[in-house]
Formats: structure tokens, sequence, C-alpha cells
């Protein structure tokens, strides 16, 4: 049975409904305590400061909710007997395409040393560097510290794929260059 009940703050509101599942549906805001309870004894099935979605199924079953929320509010819930379940889901998902994809002139990586392959930029989504496969070593890619025992190996011919906004460094024992491409919201 779905129930819908105003709550104020911090008061406790006994439910008087004997069950083996408890679903919490709706919450507007703040988060809700639910103690369960059998022949007067508490469960150990408590939901402590939880939002719409969380659910409990003691075994044993159970013939008292008590319910507080954390502000003034309605929520909605069910208390039900037997199997039960649900597979509705709600909310929004968006996603967007990137916007630029830009081809950048390759990167000559000094020979021995960290280089910066790209500065950080809050506006990159991913960025693609491929160790030339003309090259005749294994690069490494990662942050500044990278060395020729830090970062991720790449291979000649290999691309690696990095999501973030970060400045990102490469490594060569010796002076070659990666291409490289970013992709931008």
């Amino acid at each position: 049975m779905r129930l819908t009940e105003n709550f104020a703050a911090g008061v406790a509101i006994p439910f008087h409904m004997p069950g083996n599942f408890f679903y919490l549906d709706a919450v507007p805001g703040g988060f809700v305590t639910v103690r369960l309870f059998k022949d007067g004894r508490p469960l150990r099935e408590d939901l402590e400061n939880v939002v719409a979605g969380w659910w409990a199924s003691p075994k044993e079953g159970f013939d008292l909710v008590e319910i507080t929320s954390s502000l003034t509010q309605a929520l909605s819930f069910y208390i039900a007997r037997g199997q039960v379940g649900s597979n509705v889901f709600s909310g929004v998902v968006s996603a967007t395409k990137p916007t630029t994809i830009d081809t950048v002139a390759d990167v000559a990586l000094g020979a021995g040393a960290a280089t910066q392959i790209l500065p950080a930029d809050a506006a990159r989504r991913q960025a693609l560097i491929t160790n030339l496969q003309a090259n005749a070593n294994v690069i490494r890619v990662g942050d500044a510290a990278v060395t020729a025992a830090r970062g991720v190996e790449v291979a000649p011919g290999q691309t690696i794929t990095l999501d973030g906004t970060e400045a990102i460094f490469g490594f060569d024992a010796a002076a070659e260059s990666v291409g490289v491409v970013v992709i931008k919201d």
C-alpha cells in the first residue's frame, strides 16, 4: 500500500501496519530515518538518514514502522507483504556532445625530461595522445611528475585517451614527438 503523509521536522510518526517490505518512494528534500519494529523490539533493518529509493525487507517482518523526516514535508512510502518490487526510474539524464575537436601540431618531447603536452583547460573534455608509429621508444604520459618510471606507458603507434581538464605531460628517454587531438565542449 502506498501512503503519503505530512511530517513535521524531527517528529517521529508511528505506523502500526504489518508487513515485510518497506520502500521510501518520495522525499522532496532532506533526509529520512525509518525504524522497524516487531513485537515491540527494534529490528536491525533501520534506514538512517536516507533519501528516496531506499528499502528494507526484514525476513521476520514488522508490525510497526516509525518514520522521522529532517524537514517539514510530505513523504510517500510503501508498506507491503510478500515479494514485491519496482523497476520505475525517475529523473533527468542529459548528454551533450562535444562542440569542438582540435588537432594540435605534434609536440616534441625533450630527451629525459617531463614536457608539457597540453596545458590545463577547463573546456577540455578529452585529450588523445599518440606515440607516433615512427618513434622508437615507449613514452610515459601523466602529470608534471612523469618520469622514466612514472606515468602510463604508451608504445609506438598506441594512443591514450585522457578525460579531464588538468595539464598533461610526457616523458621520453630520447627526443621524439607525439600526436595530439583535443575534444572540447
